[in-house]
This record gives C-alpha cells, structure tokens and sequence, in this order.
C-alpha cells in the first residue's frame, strides 16, 4: 500500500511536529541534568565545609590543642564543638566508656544500623563495669578483635583525651599497597559559668598513597560531619539527663588478644642547620608559584563562563593539571615545602607559603569545587561547540 500525495503532504508536518517535541525534551532534560549537576556540586562544598568545622569557632579551630604533635602534615582536620549544660566532671565518663561493644560512640541508631551494622547500641546509662581511668598506653577497641584500636595518647579528666590509630586500615592494603592511615581524635572539655561544658573534637589524619589520602579527603569529611555532630549531640543529651551509675549488671567486656604497641615513630632524616634567610627565599618561590597556578585556575574559570574553550584555556587548565597531579603525586605536600623543613622551617604543611593560615588550611576544600566547576563549563562549552558544528554542516 503506498501514500498518496495528499497524505504524504499531511504526514509530514506531524513528523516535523514530533522531531521538535522531541528537541524541546532534549533541551529540557539538558538543563534538569545542569542545574542536578550544580546542586550536586554545591552540596558536596557545602558537605566539605561543614564536615571541617560545624559547631566550632573560629578561635578554637586556631587554637592548638594537645595530641596535634602526633600526626605530622595532616591532610585532614576538622573542628567540632558544642555545648552542653553540665559541668565536665558530669562529661567526662561518658568518654571513658566509649569503644566498640563498650559503650559505643553515642552517635544516632540510624547511623550505627546503617553504616555499622555489627555494632551495639550506644549506652544510654554509665556503666560501673565500663566506666573507667584511662592512663596514656590503654587501648580503647573500634572494631572486632585484632582490626582496629586506639591508644591512649593522653588523658588528663576532666579535661584532654587524646586517642591515636595507625590501624584504621586492612591489613592486606598495608602488604598489597603500603597503604597507612595515622590519626588522632582529641576531646577537649572547658568549663564554663552555670556548670556548663565547651567539648571540642578534632580529628587530624594523613594517608598513603596518594589514592586513599586522595579518598581519604573526599569521603571522611563529609561523613565526619554526620558521625561527629551526632556523637557530641549524643553526649549531649546523656550528660544532660540522668547522670547517676547504672545498677543494671555491666555488659560482658569482650575478649580480645593483647593489642600490639603502637612502634615509635622513626625521627626526620635529612634536617640541616636553620637557614631563616634560606627558608624565606623558599617560601617567595612557593608564593609566586603559587600566585601563577591560581591566575591559571582564574582564567580558566573566567573562559568557562565566557565561552571560551580554546587554546588558551587549554594550556591554563593543563598547567592547573599538571600541578594538581605533582602535589597528589607527592602525598598531597608541594615538593617545595620539603625543601624548607630541611632548612628549619616550623611548619611542614601547605601553610609554609606567605598566604594566611585560615585561606591555606581550606585550600583543597576551596578548590576540589572549583575543579569540579572548570570540568563542566569546558565540557558544557564542547558539546555546544560540537552541536553548533553540527548543525552548520
């Protein structure tokens, strides 16, 4: 059977009416999936942001606190802090008792259900068996026997509780990869008028190889910020309540083999006499490299929005790509900063450069959305590019 003209003459003006509903779809679909992408990105800065630093000030993130000695050139810190209306004499035992299948960590039972099934409830009471004083060398067990543990760096009720791991990781990472993660959990309890309590978390970690320091950075501080705003809203409410020793029989403390000591961390090799004048001449070469890696970032910025994805942008964005890799290649450290602590510099983090503490401290978190913004704009630019292309041919 074949078509007439008439109705070929009909049929036509449906088909071009159907390939442009189908066009608008496009478009519209295009744009849900730009702005889904723009929240996403927000979202995830915004998860960085506070996973460093909910509920502290900014005076008690400067401010250096013990156990921050233990873990030398962190990739990771983040601040937590809240108050609670009870003196510390009233906290303190509530971090004496925490551990796996001890009290556990008081964080909410839809976090434990969901990321950490195997886990106990966290004590709602104090526990005579549980309650304990630590002394610097106890071990404190996070996980079944023979996975994972903290020691007690130091502690000092009712005010500094210092824990360290070197554990946190599989052991065949450790054989297969050389895979480590060093890091600290200091708890920090300041009096305050009405026999109310300041308590301040911080948590100061670094990981090897670059890989996992690289997820390390991704995933831990947003998940901090769940795990430690509900732990310390945990204490919270505990410490607030009914403080009084539970007449309830102790849980059953569980048995697991004697916990390896934790091997001294081997000295710095390499160190050389001060030389002031030596690590201030470092320190400009670390600022000007810097200052051209960020008017690169800046540009290329600047051509994403305006359009611009041409030869300029791309050696911009290489540059920006070739230095992003050189510090993830180097444990997330500038191979410069090396060169100034053999020459006596204080400091061996990324603040070694003449920018200010605060700005060098969130750098990664201010850039990780920047890059992620820079690799949309030059996509999106692309496929315009290739669409426009297309349509002229």
């Amino acid at each position: 059977m074949t078509l007439g003209p008439a109705a070929a003459r009909g049929g036509l003006p449906n088909l071009v009416e159907a390939l442009m509903g189908a066009a608008t779809g496009v478009i519209v679909m295009s744009h849900l999936v730009r702005y889904a992408a723009g929240l996403c990105v927000a979202g995830y800065g915004a998860l960085q942001l506070l996973g460093r630093q909910a509920g502290s000030t900014r005076q008690e993130r400067r401010q250096p606190l013990a156990g921050d000695g233990a873990v030398l050139h962190p990739h990771v810190v983040t601040d937590h802090a809240i108050t609670i209306g009870a003196p510390p004499e009233a906290v303190w035992p509530w971090l004496t008792q925490m551990g796996w299948h001890l009290g556990g960590y008081y964080t909410p039972r839809w976090v434990d259900r969901l990321l950490f099934p195997a886990n106990l409830p966290s004590a709602d009471v104090l526990d005579p068996g549980l309650v304990r004083d630590l002394a610097a060398g106890d071990t404190i067990p996070d996980g079944p026997p023979g996975t994972a543990w903290f020691v007690v760096e130091e502690a000092g009720p009712p005010g500094t509780l210092v824990l360290h791991s070197t554990t946190h990781v599989p052991p065949s990472w450790r054989d297969k990869f050389g895979a480590a993660v060093d890091w600290t959990w200091s708890f920090h309890l300041t009096g305050l008028p009405g026999d109310r309590t300041r308590l301040h978390v911080r948590m100061r970690g670094r990981a090897a190889p670059w890989w996992l320091a690289a997820a390390y950075i991704a995933a831990i501080i947003p998940a901090d910020f769940i795990m430690a705003t509900g732990m310390l809203t945990g204490i919270k409410a505990r410490a607030e309540g009914t403080c009084s020793m539970s007449a309830t029989p102790a849980r059953q403390l569980p048995r697991w083999s004697p916990w390896r000591p934790r091997p001294d961390a081997a000295p710095r090799a390499g160190t050389v006499r001060p030389r002031p004048a030596v690590v201030a001449g470092i320190k400009t070469i670390h600022t000007l490299a810097w200052l051209s890696i960020e008017s690169c970032v800046l540009y290329v910025l600047y051509a994403g929005f305006a359009g611009r994805t041409d030869k300029r942008a791309a050696i911009a964005g290489a540059t920006v790509a070739a230095e992003t890799l050189v510090f993830a290649g180097n444990g997330f450290r500038c191979p410069l900063t090396e060169l100034a602590e053999r020459y006596g510099a204080q400091s061996g983090s990324v603040t070694d450069i003449y920018l200010p503490k605060w700005f060098a401290h969130n750098m990664p978190a201010i850039h990780a959305p920047l890059l992620v913004l820079m690799t949309y704009l030059h996509a999106r630019n692309l496929l315009r590019s290739h669409s426009a292309a297309h349509q002229t041919g």
